[in-house]
């Protein structure tokens, strides 16, 4: 067992897991693309399900240092997004000829937008009784607010990962691993069991387009399906908690050293290569 420390220390298994979620995240935006074939249009819902609700989980998980809320940290994280966004606009402009807007959120740069939110806020909200049921009762209600102005919509849908993975010790978080790993036979059982969940629902268009990318609705029905893609998501972030090996796996493990660098630059890729 770990001592406890201010932040988790870097290990191939976090490494591997964001390996895992970067390329899910890099091949769901290829086939976002393609998303009016059928085939291809179930496997990318599907993996919106769950890929950035897992990776702002594993971000909030390594918020917890006082490095992490640092000006420093913001500023850069700021400037990210600033390079992306607007690297994507002039994209946008001169390849699909859309208006330049400097308060448009362009393509994937949200995210980064995101974790400077977030850990913007996370020195007071982490003090708040409750915070990670009221998260979810805010992401909730955020939906039916008719306003997405910078993707907040979707940033406050999400939160409750990012405060679930700020708020978990890492002892904790040792403990449960290890005990989701004792029962690895079950997992293994449970994963594809929730693959085909994930798809008889799609399918029956229980989960839409709409529900994935997390913007507005005007009903309780798409709440309801909300809280549904909120609890798969969580529940498939456990599974693959458990499923993700500890060991160096060559280029997944150096896929997830360097995921923010691949998650900045992959956009452009996956936009020409389509």
């Amino acid at each position: 067992m770990t001592t406890s420390s201010s932040s988790p220390q870097r290990m191939p298994y976090w490494d591997n897991l964001k390996g895992l979620l970067i390329f899910l995240v890099v091949l769901g935006h290829f086939c976002w693309q393609y998303r009016d074939y059928r085939g291809i249009l179930g496997m990318t819902l599907a993996i919106y399900v769950f890929h950035m609700p897992a990776f702002v989980f594993i971000s909030g998980y390594f918020s917890k240092s006082g490095k992490s809320t640092s000006a420093e940290t913001l500023v850069k994280f700021l400037i990210w997004f600033v390079f992306l966004n607007y690297s994507m606009m002039f994209y946008a402009y001169f390849a699909e000829h859309r208006a330049l807007s400097l308060f448009q959120i362009y393509y994937s740069s949200w995210y980064l937008l995101a974790i400077f939110l977030y850990r913007l806020t996370l020195p007071f909200c982490r003090q708040i009784r409750l915070v990670i049921p009221l998260s979810i009762a805010i992401s909730l209600g955020i939906g039916f607010l008719p306003y997405n102005f910078l993707e907040l919509q979707k940033i406050i849908a999400l939160y409750p990962f990012f405060i679930i993975g700020a708020k978990v010790t890492t002892n904790t978080m040792e403990d449960f691993v290890v005990s989701l790993k004792s029962h690895i036979r079950i997992i293994r059982v449970v994963l594809p069991a929730a693959a085909i969940l994930c798809e008889w629902l799609i399918l029956r268009q229980a989960i839409t387009m709409q529900d994935v990318v997390w913007i507005s609705y005007g009903s309780g029905s798409a709440a309801a399906r909300r809280l549904l893609i909120l609890a798969l998501a969580g529940s498939i972030t456990v599974i693959l908690l458990a499923l993700t090996p500890r060991t160096h796996i060559p280029l997944v493990t150096k896929w997830g050293r360097n995921s923010l660098a691949i998650y900045v630059t992959h956009r452009i890729f996956t936009l020409l290569l389509a």
